[in-house]
């Protein structure tokens, strides 16, 4: 089974405003011969790749009894739904899942569609308790 949950638009559209910002001080900048230009050109371009990169990558990705958080652009976390002892959730935008090791995995779902999160948190305790009933 594989099923991804996606990201509110609303963050990576928060990341364009930047971005524009950016891209029309370089342009000015340029025009003006100032030397800033070269580095405000490069925050532009991190923004619009962040903003791409969030706009196209589901946030979390559930595959073959792996879950995959895609947190941010160089943040990437898994567990295997066998690992997982139990799951506790604070309100509807925060997780901790507690791991056979003892590590701790808090997880923000804020990010996350609002339709989404309520899927994802059932389709997690219903493969918890799968797992567990399957010993």
């Amino acid at each position: 089974m594989k099923k991804e949950f996606k990201r509110n638009p609303v963050f990576p559209a928060l990341f364009l405003i930047p971005a524009l910002l950016f891209g029309v001080t370089t342009l000015l900048q340029i025009a003006t011969g100032n030397p800033v230009a070269f580095l405000t050109l490069i925050a532009s371009v991190l923004f619009f790749i962040n903003a791409f990169w969030q706009l196209s990558t589901p946030l979390i990705r559930i595959e073959n009894g792996f879950i995959l958080f895609k947190e941010a652009l160089l943040k990437q976390r898994d567990i295997d739904v066998k690992d997982i002892q139990k799951v506790e959730l604070y309100g509807k935008n925060r997780m901790d899942i507690y791991k056979k090791d003892n590590a701790v995995m808090k997880i923000r779902l804020d990010s996350m569609k609002s339709e989404d999160r309520k899927v994802f948190k059932k389709l997690l305790m219903d493969m918890i308790t799968e797992d567990s009933s399957s010993l």
